[in-house]
C-alpha cells in the first residue's frame, strides 16, 4: 500500500496553487450569479433543508430527487459555517470544478506524462459544457470531480485514497456504482488480489440503498427508475449519446487524431492484442463510457447533457495522448492546442431562442436566460411590489424565494394549472384570473406555451421585455393593473 505521504498534491504544489488561482479568476465573474434551474427545485432547496434540520441526511422535502446526499449535505454545512450566500454555493462548485481540473492533469500525467497531463487539463477546463456547469451550483461537477478523483487512485493502486474517494464517489450519484464496476472489472483483469477491497465503495452503497428501504420504503427512487425505457429506438439514442461526447463543440477534431493515432499504431505494426488491451488502463476507460452511455441512452427524453460530463476527463486524456503521438513536434502540438482552445471559446456563446432551460447550460448561454430573469424580477419587485404573479417554473420561485439570488423581498406567484390551460374559453380564463396583475413570460421557461396561451386569448399588453442573445422575458399587464 503506497504511502500516504507519496500523496501527489504535496508533490505538484505549485501546479496546484497555479491552477486553482487561474480557475478562480476565470470564475470570479459569476461568484454573486443568482442559481439556474434545477439549483433552484432540488440543490439549493434540498441543502437548505436538511442545514436547517440538523444535517439529517434523509431530507423530507417534496424536491428530493433520491440522490445519495454527500453534495446537499456539503452545502448544508457550507451554509451553517459560512452563511447561505451566493458566494459560499459557488465557491463549493469551483472547488470541485478545480478538483476535476487538476486530477485530469495528475492521470494524464501518470498514464502518459507531463505534457499530456497539462494539455488534457487545459481543454477540459475550456471545454463549453465544463465551463458552464463550474459555474452551475448541481451535482455533476461533485460526480465528475470525484469520479477522476476515484479513477486516477484505482489506476496508482492506492488503496486508502481510492476506498476514501471510492465511498465518497457512491454517496454523490447513484451512476457511481458503474466507475467501481468498471474498476473492479480493469482490477480482475489484471489479477488483483485485492477485489474484496476495492468493492468497499459497492457495499457502502448496498447499505445505503438498504437504509432507503427502512426510511423511505424503497431502495432507489421510484421516479428515477421510472425514467428507464426500452424501446426501439435505444439504438439509435445510443448512437446519439455517443454524438454528443465525441462529436460536439469540436470535439469531432480530437475523435479524429485519436482515430489517427489507432491506424498510426497498426501501420506500425504494433497491433493491439485484445489479451494485452484488457489489462491496460485504455480498457477501463472504455467500461466507463460504454456503461454511462448505456445508462443515458436508456433514460431517453430525460437525459441532460450535463450527464455526459463526467466523460469529459477521460475523452480529454485520450485526446492528449493521440494529438501527443501524432503530431510529435512540441510546437505544432501547442499551436493545435490553442486553437482548439480557440474554438471552445468560441463557443462558449450563442443565440438560442427556443431552447429550454436545463439546454442552454450546455454553455454560458444559461448566463443570459439568468439576466433576463433577474432584470425581469427586479423590475416587478420595485415597480409592483404588490402585485399577483402568475408565471411558471422556474420564475415562480425565483420570485418567492430571496436566497436564490433574484429578489430581496418575495413577490405573491400564482401558477399555471393544467385545467387552466386546457380551457380556451376567454371568460374562463377572466374568471380564473381574478386577482392576478401580471404576467410574466419566458420561452426559455418550463412549458412556457401555457402563458402564451393566456397571453394570445386575452390580448394582453406587453409592458416591459428584457432581452439578451434570443433569451427574452416578457411581463405582461391585466386586470385594471395601474401602471407606473
Amino acid at each position: 500500500m503506497t504511502s500516504l505521504k507519496n500523496f501527489r498534491w504535496i508533490e505538484n504544489k505549485k501546479l496546484f496553487l497555479i491552477l486553482f488561482v487561474v480557475i478562480f479568476v476565470l470564475k470570479f465573474p459569476i461568484m454573486n450569479t443568482p442559481h439556474h434551474w434545477d439549483s433552484i427545485s432540488r440543490d439549493l432547496p434540498i441543502s437548505m433543508w436538511i442545514k436547517n434540520n440538523n444535517l439529517n441526511p434523509f431530507p423530507r422535502i417534496e424536491n428530493y430527487n433520491g440522490h445519495p446526499v454527500l453534495f446537499y449535505e456539503i452545502l448544508a454545512l457550507s451554509f451553517l459555517f459560512f452563511g447561505e450566500s451566493l458566494l459560499v454555493s459557488h465557491l463549493v462548485v469551483l472547488i470541485f470544478s478545480f478538483l476535476s481540473v487538476y486530477f485530469t492533469y495528475l492521470l494524464g500525467e501518470y498514464l502518459y506524462g507531463q505534457k499530456v497531463g497539462i494539455i488534457a487539463a487545459l481543454l477540459l477546463l475550456f471545454s463549453p459544457l465544463f465551463f458552464a456547469q463550474s459555474g452551475i451550483v448541481q451535482i455533476e461537477i461533485v460526480f465528475t470531480a470525484l469520479s477522476i478523483i476515484t479513477i486516477y487512485f484505482a489506476i496508482k493502486s492506492e488503496l486508502v485514497w481510492y476506498i476514501i474517494s471510492g465511498n465518497l464517489l457512491v454517496l454523490t450519484k447513484e451512476p457511481a456504482i458503474l466507475i467501481i464496476i468498471s474498476i473492479l472489472i480493469y482490477k480482475f483483469m489484471k489479477n488483483s488480489k485485492k477485489l474484496l477491497i476495492y468493492s468497499i465503495p459497492l457495499f457502502i452503497f448496498a447499505l445505503w440503498m438498504i437504509t432507503n428501504k427502512f426510511v423511505f420504503g424503497w431502495f432507489l427512487y421510484p421516479q428515477s427508475v421510472s425514467y428507464f425505457n426500452f424501446s426501439t429506438s435505444l439504438l439509435l439514442t445510443f448512437f446519439e449519446r455517443f454524438k454528443e461526447i465525441f462529436v460536439w463543440d469540436y470535439k469531432w477534431i480530437l475523435t479524429l487524431i485519436i482515430s489517427i493515432s489507432i491506424l498510426k499504431f497498426y501501420v506500425s505494426g504494433k497491433k493491439i492484442k485484445i489479451k494485452s488491451l484488457l489489462k491496460t488502463e485504455n480498457f477501463v476507460f472504455l467500461l466507463i463510457v460504454l456503461f454511462i452511455n448505456i445508462l443515458n441512452s436508456l433514460i431517453g427524453k430525460f437525459f441532460l447533457i450535463r450527464y455526459i460530463l463526467v466523460l469529459y476527463p477521460i475523452f480529454f486524456i485520450a485526446g492528449s495522448n493521440a494529438l501527443n503521438y501524432v503530431l510529435k513536434k512540441n510546437t505544432i502540438i501547442i499551436f493545435v492546442t490553442l486553437f482548439l482552445i480557440g474554438l471552445f471559446i468560441n463557443r462558449w456563446e450563442g443565440n438560442r431562442t427556443n431552447s429550454c432551460g436545463c439546454e442552454l447550460e450546455s454553455n454560458l448561454e444559461y448566463l443570459d436566460l439568468i439576466e433576463t430573469h433577474k432584470n425581469s424580477t427586479l423590475y416587478i419587485e420595485t415597480n409592483f411590489p404588490n402585485s399577483t404573479v402568475l408565471t411558471t417554473w422556474p420564475q415562480s420561485r425565483e420570485l418567492t424565494l430571496p436566497f436564490l439570488g433574484y429578489i430581496k423581498s418575495p413577490v405573491y406567484v400564482k401558477t399555471v394549472s393544467e385545467e387552466l390551460i386546457t380551457c380556451t374559453r376567454i371568460s374562463y380564463f377572466n374568471g380564473s384570473l381574478n386577482g392576478v396583475n401580471l404576467i410574466c413570460y419566458s420561452p426559455q421557461a418550463h412549458q412556457p406555451e401555457k402563458l402564451l396561451e393566456i397571453i394570445k386569448n386575452l390580448n394582453l399588453t406587453l409592458i416591459k421585455r428584457f432581452e439578451k442573445n434570443g433569451k427574452y422575458t416578457e411581463i405582461y399587464a391585466l386586470n385594471g393593473l395601474l401602471l407606473i
